[in-house]
């Protein structure tokens, strides 16, 4: 009896033994359950916190190109390039992948078939087909004096003394007595006026720079040459064709993207909510003084 009292007392105290290691092997069980939920949390806490500095980085983004776009208009009248920005800034807020900026995408597309139906002049272009003309000018034939001057009657004496006299008119244009080298470099002038007028965006200097080296053109080249006749038709097509139109006023887009940003930035919390945790503390101290500075 007593063996087996003592058996009994043995086998107790294992099972004791196994029921603490089992009570041991639960708590750590649920300490890894605990621990795997913190670990959810910060990941998805992470991934939170990158997507909103993806979309605050593609907002400013998007922000910084409408502000750009509408100082290039406003200042240099450059509606290609506020065009180009516009289109960039579209692709910002594209890649913000947040519904709640749909309606500022689509008053970005309002403004640029706004500014894309005004038709404004590409600058370069202009640029580039003025310097191709003025380039082309040192290698235009210059017109003959027999050109330059039509004789006043074909008739027996026109003919007879035509070769000894010529008749001229004071106050009428003449470029007889001028080098060729200075009215190529005049008419250079003229072109280098017109290109600067293209920059300022000055229509009245753009015009009359091109009709005065239109004029010089015809009065010192031959007119019936391939090269000046295609010269010409191409300061006519710059000629006729608008430099600076009517274009829109933008910002709107720019206004409503910084009202939703704020709007949005004002809905959400600037502090997060307290631990309750941590405002039970200093209640369980008892300390008033201490309760009111929790509170």
């Amino acid at each position: 009896m007593d063996q087996l009292r003592r058996d009994i007392e043995a086998i107790r105290a294992r099972v004791a033994d196994g029921d603490g290691v089992n009570r041991s092997l639960r708590e750590e069980v649920l300490g890894l359950g605990e621990r795997s939920r913190n670990l959810e949390d910060a990941v998805a806490n992470l991934a939170d916190q990158r997507l909103s500095s993806r979309d605050a980085i593609a907002l400013n983004e998007a922000e910084y190109l409408l502000l750009i776009a509408r100082q290039r208009l406003e200042l240099f009248h450059d509606a290609q390039g506020a065009l180009a920005a516009y289109r960039l800034a579209d692709g910002a807020l594209a890649a913000a992948e947040n519904p709640l900026y749909a309606s500022t995408r689509q008053t970005i597309a309002a403004e640029i078939e706004a500014l894309a139906a005004a038709r404004p002049a590409d600058t370069q272009t202009v640029l580039g087909a003025l310097e191709q003309v003025r380039t082309a000018v040192a290698t235009w034939p210059v017109k003959s004096i027999e050109t330059r001057d039509a004789p006043a009657a074909d008739s027996r004496f026109a003919r007879m003394f035509g070769a000894f006299v010529r008749i001229s008119r004071d106050g009428m244009p003449s470029q007889d007595s001028r080098d060729p080298s200075l009215l190529r470099s005049l008419i250079a002038i003229d072109l280098r006026r017109a290109e600067a007028a293209v920059l300022a965006r000055d229509e009245a200097a753009y015009r009359q720079a091109l009709n005065s080296a239109q004029a010089g053109i015809r009065l010192a080249f031959d007119g019936g040459d391939a090269s000046v006749g295609s010269g010409l038709d191409q300061l006519d097509q710059l000629a006729t064709a608008p430099l600076a139109p009517a274009l829109p006023e933008l910002g709107t887009a720019l206004r409503e993207l910084r009202n939703l940003r704020a709007t949005r930035a004002l809905s959400q919390p600037a502090v997060p909510a307290a631990d309750p945790a941590t405002e039970r503390a200093p209640a369980a101290t008892g300390e008033p003084g201490l309760d009111g500075a929790g509170a």
